[in-house]
């Protein structure tokens, strides 16, 4: 008996259906608990086939594709109705090359000459002998709700199992911290299926507005998620659905509405607040209620998250000046501001571009990627959130698997199932306030280079393992200092990843002082330094205002570099 490779997709995915059904079999029918067991009792080489095409792109398939002993294995996928042979013709003319396809045009006595859509054409409403054999995968929609189900989350499939059995990326070690399932029904799953089709289906364009009624009903149906909850809450997903209608409703003019859906949604609760307070408040001052809209933003601004808390602000101070009242607030702080210049590339794209030369070759870069060729001598990292996120891995690794009852529920998991959420601080207070006192003495470089020595290349959530070495995200935790690492770590960790949203753009590790480009535009100093990269015509968003002010107010070396771009034509460029 051939042995069986454990890393092989197949046996992989084998042991996720495995224990999901142990799992969460109470939530399938009995049909579908039998198909599970037939995929089951497979042997080695039809499981693996089968794993591998259930997770392809497309259903269907041909049989010409497949090695050998792949197509001995169909005749028992199709005995066990995993594989349909009968596949219809619309999929079946899509398997064709274009030689195929000409050459069935001419033997039904058709035009065959011209592109690959034009013969789909003239084939669409004909039906023949094809010269290829298809199969059609069946039950996709089951074994995927399955591994979402194993994972806990809607998105996941068993392909971080497999990364991890290759030791591609391999998991992180920890104690489970079981919890219970997502569903206690399966018509919860239901529900949360449909609601969740539905709201992908009005991010993809279709309007909201047409299911607010049935979204406010999965509203007061559904129970408030827990933090293990939050990924599979119909509740949620409903919330968010009734958050498009509002904004629907505003673009429409019937902002009274809107600001009702809105002050509904605030009192509800299950969307963070800062989503929802400013829209809010702009929509009572629409509807004609500029006090109402004042009085939201005096109560809203100090319990939204701190972007928010400017939008908000904005706002409250205009409508107070409207109305002739006092408004107070803190006075946001800025960066410095450094004025540069570069070289204009011709128009190829939705960006401006920007014309340096790298290596000796000229070559047109996006204003942030120019910069940083801009620069010879220094290192910079072009990661906005992505070297934080990355620290914060590092130093909040030991708070990740900390035994949380139901947040680490199976293995594969990168972090607890409420990471970059801000249930993750809140169930970790007092070890989260101990770590960034640790963060905040100076500890902070030792802890980065032991844990990525421990760590790296492991599937952590928010570590970029890519983007800098050990050496270098420990230069940084040092050069920055405690205070202002410590700014950010516990942002990110009380507010979630919607925080990393607005850092700067460039992190320029310390080195040897270089000329910035442009002529008034000064030089670098030798030590680290942030920056956020505005060209022209762009302006700092809310959440780059609300990280400026603590960045600064923190002590770190933060700038806001403008830069001016010279026409493609001039001598300067």
């Amino acid at each position: 008996m051939p042995t069986v490779d454990p890393t092989a997709t197949g046996p992989v995915l084998h042991r996720v259906i495995h224990a999901a059904l142990r799992e969460h079999g109470h939530l399938l029918t009995a049909d579908e608990r039998a198909v599970v067991r037939c995929y089951l009792d497979l042997s080695h080489d039809a499981g693996h086939l089968y794993a591998r095409l259930l997770h392809r792109v497309r259903d269907v398939f041909r049989h010409d594709g497949l090695e050998p002993g792949d197509q001995a294995c169909l005749p028992l996928l199709e005995q066990h109705r995993l594989i349909d042979p009968t596949v219809p013709w619309a999929q079946r003319l899509e398997l064709l090359r274009v030689p195929e396809l000409a050459s069935t045009c001419q033997a039904l006595g058709l035009p065959h000459r011209g592109r690959r859509a034009q013969l789909l054409e003239r084939l669409a409403e004909q039906r023949c002998e094809l010269p290829v054999r298809a199969g059609r995968v069946r039950h996709r929609g089951l074994f995927m709700r399955l591994q979402h189900l194993f994972l806990r989350h809607p998105r996941a499939d068993y392909r971080v199992v497999v990364l991890d059995a290759l030791g591609v990326m391999p998991k992180p070690s920890y104690t489970l911290a079981p919890g219970p399932s997502p569903f206690a029904s399966r018509g919860l799953m239901l529900r949360f299926e449909r609601a969740r089709a539905v709201l992908d289906a009005c991010r993809e364009g279709l309007p909201a507005l047409p299911f607010l009624p049935l979204a406010l009903r999965w509203l007061e149906r559904s129970p408030a998620p827990g933090p293990g909850q939050r990924h599979f809450s119909t509740r949620r997903v409903a919330a968010v659905l009734a958050s498009l209608a509002a904004r629907e409703l505003e673009r429409q003019g019937a902002h009274a509405q809107a600001a009702d859906l809105y002050l509904r949604l605030l009192a509800d609760g299950t969307m963070e607040p800062g989503t929802l307070a400013p829209r809010a408040i702009l929509a009572h001052e629409a509807a004609g209620q500029a006090q109402q809209a004042l009085d939201l933003a005096r109560t809203w601004r100090p319990q939204v998250d701190p972007a928010a808390a400017v939008a908000v602000a904005r706002t409250g101070r205009r409508l107070a000046r409207k109305l002739g009242q006092p408004w107070r607030s803190p006075i946001l702080r800025r960066p410095p501001q450094r004025e540069l210049e570069l070289p204009g590339a011709p128009a190829a794209g939705p960006r401006p571009l920007y014309r340096v030369r790298v290596g000796g070759q000229a070559m047109s870069l996006a204003v942030e990627q120019a910069l940083v060729a801009s620069l010879p001598g220094r290192r910079v990292l072009h990661g906005e959130s992505a070297p934080w996120t990355t620290l914060f891995a590092l130093l909040l690794h030991p708070l990740y698997f900390l035994p949380v009852p139901g947040m680490l529920p199976v293995p594969w998991l990168s972090g607890p199932l409420d990471i970059g959420r801000p249930a993750f601080a809140e169930q970790r207070r007092v070890p989260l306030e101990r770590m960034l006192e640790r963060i905040r003495s100076g500890q902070a470089p030792a802890m980065v280079r032991e844990h990525h020595a421990r760590l790296v290349g492991q599937a952590l959530a928010g570590a970029h393992w890519q983007l800098a070495s050990a050496a270098e995200l420990e230069i940084i935790a040092a050069s920055l200092g405690g205070s202002a690492l410590a700014c950010i770590i516990s942002r990110l960790a009380t507010e979630g990843w919607q925080a990393a949203r607005g850092l700067p753009d460039l992190v320029i590790l310390p080195g040897q002082p270089v000329p910035a480009p442009g002529p008034c535009a000064g030089s670098l100093a030798p030590g680290l330094m942030l920056a956020e990269v505005k060209g022209p015509g762009d302006q700092v968003r809310d959440a780059q205002a609300a990280w400026f002010h603590a960045l600064v107010e923190a002590g770190a070396p933060v700038e806001l570099w403008r830069v001016r771009r010279l026409p493609p034509s001039s001598p300067d460029a």
